[in-house]
């Protein structure tokens, strides 16, 4: 399982990576770009592939499933490097030309989400990879999770107050990280202008985010017995509220009113802390709440969540910024103001979910604890009182 995860994991960050580099820097891309792709490409994407996943679980054996998924994104990888040689004349360059005049500046990344379409379409895959292949598939075969059959994934979000919980905290996460990312790579783009600087920077990040968040799952043992659940679920979305507000004010403060350029480095190391305590210290936190539910919910609740509560998240965000994009005439910077204030606020909502979900982890981990007691604890096999038994601990 940790050779997979780590495969899975190395192709995943090769893919981000890449995705932001050839949508950003190509020929009429840019970060305005990006809340249209998450509207109008990942999340139909999404939905789709949801579809198609409950139809596959009902008719195929999940290691099937599974080679059919991985096949799929490989077929796909293999017609885009076909492809991309001649990836400037399949673009549709004329188009972009004659509606670029006609539309209002807000709509300029939807004009440059079509013009790259084959940029658009690897921006997608690759955000599907890191919701399927990382966080269904993947955890959803640790979890020994099983086949989706009879009811709607839908059903399990009014059923269970845990996976209503677990929805907010995905749909919550998947705004803030989407927020905190188009600041920073709108100025990172500013910083590195070529795709060489811009691919190069991403690499590093990529590179410390691993170190991190290694080395932070070394040390998660520790933290889950020091700071129990709670506490190691809170502090990702902590990490972002006290690291991501300072950055967010630098970068208001650098567009409006500060001289100078943006600190690069202290942007790069908030980003890298907060993936590392995400991917190393939230999602196995986030997991073991799977783990207290039963089959059916375990598996339609997450396929769910995984797959379109976190890009619901993502949608959510991006038709915000497509709003104030509108408003502010395509100016990116002017509508940081807003986005900082919504990014503090889900963060509080995230950490009131968590908030919640300690009780239902704590209330199952004593569950746990008093069914491994044995009935005749006392000495002489003393059976346990009437108020023990009314209290459902015998």
């Amino acid at each position: 399982m940790a050779t997979l995860f780590f495969l899975m994991a190395f192709v995943n960050t090769v893919m981000d990576t890449l995705k932001d580099t050839l949508v950003i820097t190509a020929v009429g891309g840019g970060t305005q770009v990006i809340p249209f792709i998450t509207v109008y490409g990942v999340l139909p994407a999404s939905f789709a592939f949801l579809l198609a996943f409950s139809w596959g679980t009902q008719r195929l054996a999940r290691r099937h499933l599974f080679n059919i998924t991985i096949s799929c994104f490989l077929c796909f990888l293999g017609g885009f490097a076909l492809f991309y040689p001649v990836h400037e004349s399949l673009h549709l360059g004329p188009l972009a030309a004659w509606l670029g005049p006609r539309l209002p500046l807000g709509l300029a990344g939807g004009v440059g989400m079509l013009r790259n379409w084959m940029f658009t379409l690897f921006y997608c895959a690759s955000e599907l990879w890191g919701d399927v292949c990382l966080s269904l598939l993947f955890w959803g075969l640790a979890n020994e999770t099983t086949s989706m059959a009879e009811a709607p994934a839908w059903h399990f979000l009014r059923q269970s107050p845990q996976i209503r919980c677990l929805a907010l905290l995905a749909i919550s996460q998947g705004i803030t990280s989407n927020l905190l990312d188009l600041a920073w790579k709108h100025h990172l783009h500013r910083l590195a202008t070529t795709p060489a600087a811009y691919s190069a920077i991403l690499g590093d990040t990529a590179m410390w985010t691993g170190i991190v968040t290694g080395s932070l799952m070394l040390l998660s043992p520790t933290l889950f017995a020091r700071l129990g659940w709670e506490g190691v679920a809170k502090t990702t979305p902590r990490l972002m509220l006290y690291a991501g507000t300072p950055f967010f004010l630098g970068c208001i403060g650098y567009n409006f009113w500060l001289s100078g350029t943006l600190n690069g480095p202290m942007a790069l190391k908030t980003l890298v802390l907060v993936k590392g305590a995400k991917f190393s210290l939230f999602k196995p936190a986030e997991e073991m709440v799977y783990i207290g539910l039963d089959d059916e919910s375990r598996s339609k609740g997450k396929a769910a969540i995984d797959v379109v509560g976190a890009q619901s998240g993502k949608s959510a965000s991006s038709l915000l910024q497509q709003t104030l994009l509108l408003l502010s005439g395509g100016q990116l910077p002017k509508t940081l103001p807003i986005m900082a204030l919504f990014f503090a606020t889900m963060l509080r909502q995230w950490i009131g979910a968590v908030t919640v979900l300690a009780g239902y982890v704590g209330s199952e981990e004593a569950a746990q604890a008093d069914a491994k007691q044995p009935a005749g604890s006392e000495k002489g096999g003393v059976a346990p009182s009437p108020s023990a038994q009314d209290l459902g601990l015998a």
